[in-house]
């Protein structure tokens, strides 16, 4: 199994009852906005990143641009790479070798207001110390003008007496 990062961006993330988390307003390939600039109460960016154990972090830096600015950096301490959670393996496919177990980390990061001044891309950088992961990213565009259905001039019938 290879390395990855996943990556959610959602409009907010609610802690339920149960220690659950539920990704309010998920996007998918663009977040589409009706003019700009406009500034949005909040956006997040939730990262899963996964490794073989018997491939373990060197380091673990998760960067987020916006185009080729960085917007926000989160560097995880070595003292933490070293404790992170190890998760069973998948089950093998048929005819494949069992995977290691897993190392999984998991983190969300809030940007309240998030401005949006132009059509721009977000994009998602790991940093493990040997390799670099991308993760997917998210196009922030103007939507389109709504579509008018077209309507015809339609002439009342005299009701017949």
């Amino acid at each position: 199994m290879h390395r990855y990062v996943s990556v959610v961006y959602c409009d907010d993330i609610r802690t339920e009852v149960g220690n659950k988390h539920s990704y309010i307003g998920i996007y998918q390939d663009d977040l589409l906005v009706p003019q700009m600039p406009i500034v949005l109460s909040k956006l997040c960016v939730v990262l899963t990143i996964v490794t073989p154990r018997s491939h373990p972090f060197e380091r673990l830096v998760c960067r987020i641009f916006l185009d080729d600015r960085l917007l926000g950096e989160l560097m995880i301490p070595e003292a933490d790479l070293k404790s992170m959670p190890t998760f069973p393996p998948p089950p093998p496919q048929i005819g494949n070798e069992p995977h290691d177990p897993l190392i999984v980390f998991r983190t969300a990061i809030a940007f309240s207001p998030f401005r949006i001044e132009q059509e721009s891309r977000l994009r998602v950088r790991v940093d493990t110390g040997d390799e670099e992961l991308r993760g997917l990213s998210l196009k922030l565009a103007k939507a389109p003008p709504a579509q008018v259905p077209h309507q015809t001039q339609v002439t009342p019938i005299p009701p017949t007496a």
